[in-house]
């Protein structure tokens, strides 16, 4: 699969950019550095939307398969995935 960039967002700083890849992994870039700061986590399923928390401790992900998934930077510890429920009538 090749990889591409599917979203990114900046901590509140400006320091931090977290990118959401189309493999599932998270790249977590210094910007100021232009370096890669860690390359931490690798989901099932494509990353559609990322978003940092109001406090920059967490990064949230929205993913393919309709899974949420919390990231907690400071511990580099995940939730399991949220699941979004179906849409299915009876």
């Amino acid at each position: 699969m090749k990889l591409e960039p599917k979203c990114c967002a900046f901590d509140s700083a400006g320091r931090y950019l977290a990118v959401g890849n189309s493999n599932g992994l998270i790249d977590l870039i210094d910007f100021k550095s232009q370096s890669l700061k860690k390359k931490s986590w690798k989901l099932e399923s494509s990353i559609n939307s990322i978003c940092w928390s109001k406090n920059d401790r967490y990064i949230a992900t929205g993913n393919s398969n309709g899974s949420i998934i919390v990231f907690n930077t400071v511990m580099c510890q995940s939730n399991k995935p949220w699941l979004k429920p179906s849409n299915s009538t009876t």
